[in-house]
């Protein structure tokens, strides 16, 4: 599902696939080719979180910023089931959790 917040709606790039039950909030940024899967939450409210191409966000994971703390994923990431993160910075090319 895909929320605006506040005036600012996601911004999802080309063959983005969201999940039925995953929640895409606010200032979300999805490069093409990303995917949001069952239950994940990006939640852009404080800062923006951009998601880099052909990332993968897994099952129940959780996304958030804090007021100067945006959240920024590289391309071709796996970010794996339940994990959180929290106003941060990963590189192209990472896996996260698993």
């Amino acid at each position: 599902m895909i929320y605006e917040l506040d005036g600012v709606r996601p911004d999802v790039g080309e063959g983005v696939w969201i999940a039925p039950g995953a929640h895409v909030i606010g200032h979300v940024i999805l490069g093409a080719g990303a995917g949001i899967w069952f239950g994940a939450v990006l939640r852009g409210d404080n800062e923006w979180i951009e998601l880099g191409e052909r990332s993968q966000i897994q099952d129940n994971a959780t996304l958030h910023t804090d007021p100067g703390f945006p959240l920024v994923i590289g391309s071709n990431c796996v970010i794996g089931h339940k994990v959180v993160l929290h106003g941060c910075t990963i590189g192209d090319n990472s896996l996260i959790g698993m």
